[in-house]
């Protein structure tokens, strides 16, 4: 989450409100599955640690890491 918040920040200062824009609305959890298709449901606040995908361990990340772009394996935000 802080890496992407920094997307949005670079995107602001760069002249691009529309991407900075798009970018909150994929931070904040409020109707998120309609901009994050793979989106779980989570806390009603923005303010978790991160948002990882829902792997068991690390190694099955690593493994399977295409999964989260394809939207096979759902993504939660974590406290």
């Amino acid at each position: 989450m802080h890496a992407h918040i920094r997307y949005v920040e670079a995107m602001a200062k760069l002249g691009r409100p529309d991407a900075a824009f798009d970018g909150l609305l994929r931070a904040c959890p409020i109707l998120i599955d309609q901009d994050v298709p793979a989106a779980l449901p989570r806390q009603s606040n923005p303010y978790f640690s991160s948002s990882d995908a829902a792997f068991t361990d690390r190694w099955q990340a690593r493994r399977r890491f295409g999964w989260i772009r394809s939207g096979r394996v759902g993504i939660n935000g974590n406290r």
